[in-house]
């Protein structure tokens, strides 16, 4: 026969005996684990050490002795420590294991087996996979949002739960273009515009640019910037939009041309003589000074 109990919870036992002999006086005396007390026929026991536990109760009236050997099983509580994942970008896969903690060594049920646990999925979306004690899912688009999971994972007597929220993301792509032109005195007003397929994804852009003079609203992804004489020539920023979730951005390169239309290396023609053949070769160069043509 063996008796339940959790780990670091009180054993209590009060033994009853019977004896023909009218007022005989009987002895008890007790063999059991470190911390076991008795106190004539009652013993008691602070669950210090897991899984099989012996003791022994003698009783003796110092002509017969009897004895009572009792057997315990103490239990620890499975708990699980993994921490689960709070959301998967779409596209990934989910590989999660679920790590219980507990002491004991010996299955409560049979001495001679380890210890083992059955993990049970409670709640979970549909297609999710549980084996043993590993969460397999590839989310599709259709599952973008929050899903409730729950797992339970038992020794056959205490079971633990955990239950989490898991959000399937769609990471933010920007789709505007990536090559700007512009003419110095004017104001560059670019866009970045990107797709999210969260309906309720806030947005959040950022910019890294050596250009000073240059700004970006983070909310709007409104690129502003007045160029001057002295920037002509190619410059290039990256941009990246964030919808708060740890490493789902995307960036992307800008190209910006700051340029200067071709200019005429004169300011009016020769005069031309009525009956004389006419000859000029027009000059011009570009806005790096180049002649036009070289």
């Amino acid at each position: 026969l063996i008796e339940y109990i959790n780990f670091n919870e009180e054993f209590r036992f009060i033994f009853r005996s019977f004896d023909q002999n009218i007022n005989q006086e009987l002895y008890w005396s007790l063999k059991g684990p470190k911390g076991m007390e008795q106190n004539n026929h009652a013993i008691k026991w602070k669950a210090s050490e897991p899984d099989y536990v012996f003791y022994t109760v003698l009783l003796t009236d110092q002509i017969d002795t009897t004895e009572f050997n009792g057997m315990l099983y103490v239990n620890d509580i499975p708990k699980i420590i993994s921490t689960p994942p709070q959301y998967i970008k779409l596209g990934d896969t989910l590989n999660h294991i679920i790590v219980v903690e507990d002491i004991n060594k010996k299955s409560a049920f049979n001495i001679q087996e380890q210890n083992d646990h059955i993990y049970y999925l409670e709640t979970s979306p549909e297609e999710m996979v549980l084996q043993k004690n590993e969460l397999t899912w590839i989310p599709k688009p259709e599952d973008i949002g929050p899903h409730q999971i729950k797992v339970t994972a038992t020794d056959g007597l205490s079971s633990a739960e955990q239950t989490f929220t898991l959000y399937v993301n769609d990471q933010p792509k920007i789709i505007s273009g990536n090559e700007l032109k512009i003419q110095p005195g004017d104001t560059l007003h670019h866009f970045i515009q990107a797709q999210d397929a969260n309906p309720l994804a806030s947005l959040a852009y950022g910019i890294n640019s050596d250009i000073n003079t240059m700004t970006l609203n983070g909310k709007t992804g409104e690129i502003f910037w007045a160029p001057k004489e002295t920037d002509v020539g190619t410059h290039q920023i990256k941009v990246s939009v964030s919808d708060g979730f740890d490493l789902s951005k995307d960036v992307q390169t800008i190209n910006i041309l700051v340029y200067k239309n071709p200019q005429f290396d004169f300011e009016a023609l020769p005069e031309a003589y009525a009956g004389n053949e006419y000859s000029y070769i027009l000059k011009a160069h570009n806005m790096f000074l180049k002649t036009i043509p070289e």
